[in-house]
């Protein structure tokens, strides 16, 4: 794992166990990580979220109260992106993999040799299943 995935994997884990800021959490060269919060806490208006950034681009949207994480691309089906999503994959989303294959990049359950694989699309969700 890249050092700056390893700091964006830390910056994660502050912002879902202390809900008690908004705004950037971390930055590095091309990948930030932002925490974002609206109404008021212990009402049903409240909603909190966690926006994984790549060039400009949110790859990741964490929602830690559905325990839920979506997974965006920007239709930028690169290395870069295949390896900050299968980071967050490792620690958020334990047992899924992506993979990038001729220019898509591709989902799937367990390792890469039972099953079948499918492409990753656009607000793809997944429950938050942890280490």
């Amino acid at each position: 794992m890249r050092k700056i995935e390893e700091q964006m994997l830390q910056a994660l884990e502050r912002c879902v166990y202390s809900a008690s800021f908004s705004g950037q959490a971390m930055r590095s060269a091309n990948t930030q990580v932002w925490q974002m919060q609206s109404g008021i806490v212990g009402t049903t208006s409240y909603n909190r979220w966690i926006e994984v950034i790549l060039h400009e681009t949110v790859i990741a949207l964490i929602q830690p109260e559905l325990m839920r994480l979506t997974l965006y691309t920007g239709g930028w089906h690169s290395r870069t992106t295949s390896s900050r999503i299968e980071a967050i994959l490792s620690c958020w989303a334990v047992g899924w993999h992506v993979n990038l294959s001729k220019g898509q990049l591709y989902l799937r359950k367990n390792s890469w040799s039972d099953g079948e694989r499918e492409p990753l699309s656009e607000g793809y969700q997944l429950g938050i299943v942890q280490a």
